[in-house]
């Protein structure tokens, strides 16, 4: 996507990481990820759950930091596909050495659509 669309490195993996800790949420409760949840639900002073305390961080660091949108770089939906195989072919290593759950293609995609509908 990065190359493709010509987005700087490090605003795509900015863009990934929410969306990232939400899909791990909903597919498998981490006690690392619970444990950020807290202290950023009571850094805030609010009494929420793992996924909404990630979201409500979205929209807050999106009112510090506005983030382009990936449909800003000229990505559609119809790019996912295409996306997702490319990730699952040069970054073997890193999705096999660094996730929580393993990852699959149909992730991958579940991942872009959160961003796309929400950043």
């Amino acid at each position: 996507m990065a190359h493709i669309h010509h987005l700087p490195h490090g605003e795509v993996n900015a863009m990934f990481v929410l969306p990232t800790f939400k899909f791990y949420a909903r597919n498998k409760q981490s006690k690392l990820l619970d444990d950020m949840a807290k202290v950023i639900a009571g850094a805030a002073g609010k009494e929420m759950g793992t996924i909404e305390t990630f979201e409500f961080l979205s929209d807050l660091l999106s009112k510090i930091v506005p983030m382009k949108k990936m449909r800003d770089f000229g990505v559609t939906e119809a790019d996912f596909d295409s996306y997702a195989d490319r990730v699952l072919e040069t970054q073997q290593r890193l999705l096999i050495q660094s996730y929580i759950v393993p990852i699959t293609k149909e992730n991958l995609i579940e991942i872009y659509s959160d961003m796309y509908k929400n950043h």
